[in-house]
């Protein structure tokens, strides 16, 4: 089974956070607008909804095989 490359989410995960400090030291200086807080909601939920890992385990081409019946058909899809 393939593992997740995590080493290629270090830039997603370094604006990400980054977003957030800025997001928080604007707060935190009051210096904050509502343009501010949906961008920073905009931000973080599509991080979360591109982050591969939320999908769940990939099973490999011999898990498919076994778990097929005969006229089954295996379809693969690889994004990118």
């Amino acid at each position: 089974m393939n593992t997740i490359r995590r080493d290629r989410w270090i830039p997603g995960l370094v604006l990400l956070v980054g977003v957030l400090i800025v997001t928080a030291l604007n707060f935190a200086d009051g210096d904050i607008s509502t343009g501010d807080l949906v961008f920073t909601g905009v931000f973080v939920v599509l991080a979360w909804w591109a982050w591969p890992g939320r999908r769940g385990p990939h099973i490999s081409h011999a898990e498919a095989q076994a778990g097929a019946d005969d006229d089954d058909v295996i379809i693969y899809w690889r994004p990118g």
